[in-house]
């Protein structure tokens, strides 16, 4: 889906639109109130999240490195990892001492 995105309208609309809607989406879920707004949340946040993450980002690098290109998307996708290393336990020490609520109110700030 991303790959669609950004062939029809370019990767700086595709990954600015998926940040916004990400963010959007990501902060709606502290006031979801039933399982399947959550449900529809998520659904929100993975199609955003397409928009933005590392698909559109890769061909970002692609076209924009010419020299170095296998760097720089090395250096792209160490960035992806050490975020899903990182951000975890500190969303999860925030659900545990605040809630869940409170842990989701923090993923905007990861998110963009």
């Amino acid at each position: 889906p991303a790959g669609v995105a950004v062939r029809r309208w370019g990767i700086k609309p595709c990954i600015i639109a998926g940040n916004l809607f990400l963010a959007a989406s990501s902060s709606a879920y502290v006031v979801a109130k039933s399982a399947w707004q959550l449900a529809i949340l998520h659904g929100c946040f993975a199609v955003c999240y397409c928009l933005s993450g590392v698909a559109p980002l890769i061909i970002l690098c692609n076209s924009w490195f010419v020299h170095e290109k296998a760097s720089a998307i090395g250096l792209l996708l160490t960035g992806f990892s050490m975020a899903g290393v990182f951000w975890p336990p500190i969303i999860g020490a925030v659900a545990e001492a605040h809630g869940w609520r409170a842990a989701y109110a923090l993923l905007p700030l990861c998110t963009c």
